[in-house]
């Protein structure tokens, strides 16, 4: 077999699918190996523990965390990832990331990771685009050319990359905010004021109230998820901050308006 010359890893489906596209048609060298992961929130010290968490707000969104509902350990596609790189033998892994706050931890995650398996580890640092910061703001033809600026990252660094992530795992704090220096830790109720802020007196579908915090949403270094929000949504309306009517199985399932209790 010949060995891969790079093997490219990306957080989320979207982000290791350009990346695939642009491996197969735009002449990046190698394959890919997604993470399926939004590493700006949730715990991180407990593979299991993060399941629970991410699966617990993915149903809010009608949505599987993982095609396998077996699968109960987040840690588990580290591991895989691992033992193909152990298997293969590529060249190099390549870390593909941006300038946001999942990202930021990406890059240390997968340092720590990867530290002892004997392979290069290289990074390919994405740009930002009209202030938004992520892998997949770009198409695999864009995606490509960014290739040429690939940089090894030296033993020494990873070692220190991955003691980092030892410390950002350790917080209690869920909710991770990066300003393009430093990475603030914040609790889970961290964006209700804005979530709160989005919803009218009169009902709306929990969808709708996801979009216009998404057009109202300024900060391209912390993007939040649809599913995120929508665990935050159910998080209000059981505190009595929001009132909600129709099955709360879909975010297109069901309406919320402000309860008097909001404020």
């Amino acid at each position: 077999m010949t060995p891969l010359p790079f093997l490219h890893v990306a957080q989320g489906d979207t982000a290791a699918g350009l990346l695939l596209q642009a491996t197969r048609h735009f002449g990046v060298p190698g394959d890919v190996q997604p993470i399926r992961e939004d590493l700006s929130h949730g715990p991180l010290g407990d593979g299991r523990a993060r399941m629970a968490y991410m699966k617990a707000c993915c149903r809010n969104l009608d949505l599987d965390f993982d095609p396998d509902p077996r699968a109960d350990d987040t840690d588990l596609q580290w591991r895989s990832l691992l033992e193909r790189v152990e298997r293969e033998r590529p060249a190099a892994v390549a870390v593909w990331h941006s300038d946001n706050a999942a990202d930021h931890v990406f890059l240390r995650m997968a340092a720590h990771w990867l530290r002892d398996s004997g392979v290069p580890l290289w990074e390919v640092m994405v740009p930002p685009r009209d202030g938004d910061h992520g892998v997949a703001i770009y198409g695999p033809e864009r995606l490509a050319p960014m290739f040429d600026r690939r940089r090894e990252i030296g033993a020494e660094e990873v070692h220190s990359l991955a003691l980092e992530f030892l410390a950002i795992q350790v917080r209690p704090e869920p909710v991770r905010r990066f300003d393009g220096a430093q990475l603030h830790f914040r609790p889970i109720d961290a964006y209700d004021d804005e979530i709160l802020g989005v919803v009218r007196p009169d009902w709306r579908l929990a969808a709708q109230v996801i979009a216009d915090l998404w057009a109202a949403w300024d900060d391209g270094r912390n993007w939040i998820t649809d599913v995120f929000v929508a665990s935050r949504l159910s998080a209000l309306i059981d505190a009595g901050r929001l009132e909600a009517q129709g099955s709360r199985v879909s975010v297109r399932s069901y309406q919320v308006r402000l309860s008097d209790h909001a404020g």
